[in-house]
């Protein structure tokens, strides 16, 4: 009897560097790889890879056979799919948060491109005594402070500490930064449609997009790194165990240095380059000249568009937009006038005259300022 063979979910997770399998005359999507039917959605409109479901009286089924939604193949410009790395990273949008929760030396801590000055030097985290704050340290002494006596040399070394302090010793900082999926395990991949190949007609042959290959290379250090994850587990625990002990016994002026720490807190470093230079990418095509925001927008009739020089920001959500003060004060002018002669009982044309006309900076600044205050409360 034959094994069952189970397919990947839509929206699943990307397992196998291998973009395509069969034969050079059958060449189909890998069903685990980065262009897979079955997490992607179906590369033909209402019709499965098999062809068993076809057509919109079966939208939304998936089928036996193959795996594959009966869907739009729309779904591949707009499906997101995930790969679950060995080892934890930082998320690049998030590197703002951890660096105001653990301070500057974290910035130099999780940065892939020092990591040889990262592996010889030690760092520690210390927790103030009110148990609100922590913060990274280089030494064991640190003054109104209870420094966790284990040697951080990288990002797996600070993941393991910073679990400890969340799970063993309810630390709302360090659970704020898993809460927020500061540190990860969990990596979304763009849609196919995406991040397609492309025809490079001078060498007559398809040319892979850069962002395929950074997901391939993490796909094959996930590979070289599966058969340590056993270890992983079993070392993290046995740590957080001699953490408790050195701190259960008051052992604060000896700190824990594990030589296996280096090796995986290497590893994650190699994890943290790769998804950095996904990051990157991304913004690249959206952002700047030839990015995909500015060529949309370039063109059309825009008021106060400030030329259109749009760009990426991670932080804001969907439906906000970041603009500067001064076009805000265009923008808004007649809200700040409003709020001057209906709530701050201002003359009309003393606000006609000094803030339209005759603009004094410094009063008008400061009066704007007390009006956002006034507006978001």
């Amino acid at each position: 009897m034959s094994e069952e063979i189970i397919f990947p979910k839509l929206g699943g997770y990307v397992t196998d560097p291998k973009d395509f399998i069969g034969t050079y005359n059958n060449k189909r999507e890998n069903p685990k790889g980065l262009f897979s039917e079955q997490i992607f959605g179906p590369k033909n409109d209402y019709q499965c890879s098999c062809k068993k479901l076809i057509g919109p009286a079966n939208d939304n089924k998936v089928c036996e056979n193959c795996g594959v939604i009966c869907s739009s193949g729309e779904l591949r410009h707009s499906q997101f799919g995930r790969i679950k790395t060995i080892y934890p990273f930082v998320k690049p949008t998030k590197k703002k948060k951890l660096v105001k929760i653990l301070g500057n030396l974290s910035n130099v801590l999780i940065n892939p491109d020092r990591k040889e000055v990262n592996l010889d030097n030690k760092k520690y985290i210390a927790l103030k005594k009110d148990k609100t704050t922590i913060k990274l340290v280089d030494s064991l002494n640190c003054k109104d402070c209870l420094v966790i006596p284990f040697r951080i040399t990288g990002i797996y070394s600070l993941y393991v500490v910073l679990k400890f302090l969340a799970e063993n010793m309810n630390i709302s900082k360090a659970q704020e930064i898993f809460e927020e999926n500061c540190i990860s395990y969990d990596l979304k991949v763009l849609p196919p449609n995406l991040r397609m190949y492309s025809f490079d007609s001078n060498k007559n042959q398809l040319r892979n997009s850069p962002i395929n290959k950074l997901y391939t290379s993490i796909l094959n250090l996930n590979r070289l790194n599966t058969p340590y994850v056993e270890n992983l587990k079993n070392d993290s625990e046995e740590w957080q165990e001699k953490i408790k002990i050195h701190l259960k016994d008051r052992i604060l002026d000896q700190d824990i240095v594990e030589d296996t720490i280096f090796n995986y807190d290497s590893q994650s470093f190699s994890y943290q380059r790769n998804i950095n230079n996904i990051y990157q990418s991304v913004y690249n095509d959206l952002s700047g000249k030839f990015g995909l925001i500015r060529n949309l927008i370039l063109g059309r009739i825009i008021e106060f568009s400030a030329r259109a020089v749009i760009t990426v920001d991670p932080s804001l959500e969907p439906y906000q937009i970041g603009v500067s003060k001064n076009i805000l004060k265009t923008l808004w002018m007649p809200y700040f006038i409003h709020y001057l002669t209906e709530y701050k009982d201002y003359d009309y044309t003393y606000c006609f005259e000094n803030y339209m006309l005759n603009v004094d900076e410094d009063e008008f600044s400061q009066l704007f300022d007390e009006f956002l205050k006034w507006f978001y409360k």
